[in-house]
């Protein structure tokens, strides 16, 4: 099943509110230099408007690449490459005219869905937001650095989630040990309440539409105490050449053979599969015995 998503987003964009409230802050402030007689007022205004130009192109720059390559975005300060098509480095600039940096922050959410501090002992991460700050700074005319900073949210604007929550026919999956698949996928039941202890389920391979981003895993069912349910990926661009390892949120690389996909809420997939079209999925069941983890649905978004 594939469900559609759009955030919608009415009102003024992102880009016309910095302009206008950067607009507003320079301006003033060189019109009140100009009343209390400052010198090189108009090389001034020159200048801040090239700061205002800077601070919203950065905005919209954000914008373009939370909504086109959501899954490049990382937390930490990084900087802006490339013009139309834009991207992120984390190699920062250190001297120029204008030093502009952006800086992701991640955004925590309580059980509401209010934004909530880190700390708050509800607080959860929400892998779909961050609070940005795109910051510029320059030197002024009498040798005193000076800076704007704009900060809003950013979220990606559309996605869509193939979703699996039917295995009840061997055909649509590639291999089972030790489930059962009758409703969701479970540990096979041996005698009465009796179950194995492992298990596991391998997906077919899926195709996207295009080539895309592969945003976030998410899953739901039961976890009895002491059970645990354990999800890996492989990617491929091409259904022949697929990721070496089998990995969780930490991406192929990072040589952790226990990386899993374990939590409920959506859980961002590494941005080292950008651009790949297939997808599998490997879930492993561990139990007690007595009782047994139950996965009704799995998810994967993608734009």
């Amino acid at each position: 099943m594939t469900k559609y998503f759009h955030n919608n987003q009415n009102g003024q964009s992102i880009i016309e509110i910095i302009v206008a409230l950067a607009i507003f802050s320079l301006v003033s402030s060189t019109l009140v230099s100009l009343l209390l007689g400052g010198v090189g007022v108009f090389s001034g205004m020159e200048k801040k408007s090239a700061v205002a130009f800077a601070l919203a192109e950065d905005a919209e720059a954000v914008r373009s690449i939370a909504h086109s390559a959501w899954g490049d975005i990382s937390p930490g300060e990084k900087a802006i490459v490339g013009g139309g098509q834009w991207s992120l480095t984390d190699e920062l600039p250190v001297e120029g005219d204008l030093i502009r940096t952006v800086n992701f922050m991640p955004v925590f959410r309580d059980a509401s869905g209010a934004i909530t501090v880190f700390d708050d002992p509800s607080a959860i991460l929400d892998p779909f937001s961050y609070e940005v700050s795109v910051l510029v700074k320059w030197t002024r005319a009498d040798n005193q650095e000076d800076s704007l900073e704009s900060r809003f949210l950013v979220a990606p604007s559309d996605f869509v989630i193939h979703e699996d929550n039917d295995w009840s026919d061997p055909s649509e999956y590639f291999a089972s040990a030790g489930v059962d698949t009758e409703i969701g996928i479970t540990l096979a039941e041996v005698a009465t309440s009796t179950f194995e202890t492992v298990g596991s389920l391998e997906s077919l391979p899926f195709q996207l539409p295009i080539r895309g981003n592969f945003l976030a895993l998410e899953w739901d069912g039961d976890t009895p105490e002491g059970d645990v349910v354990r999800i890996r990926i492989k990617m491929s661009a091409n259904n022949i050449d697929w990721s070496s390892t089998w990995c969780g949120p930490d991406g192929e690389d990072d040589g952790d053979e226990e990386d899993f996909f374990s939590a409920q809420t959506p859980t961002m997939i590494h941005g080292s599969h950008n651009g790949d079209q297939w997808l599998k999925y490997k879930v492993d069941l561990t139990g007690s015995g007595s009782t047994t983890p139950t996965v009704n649905n799995l998810g994967i978004r993608w734009q």
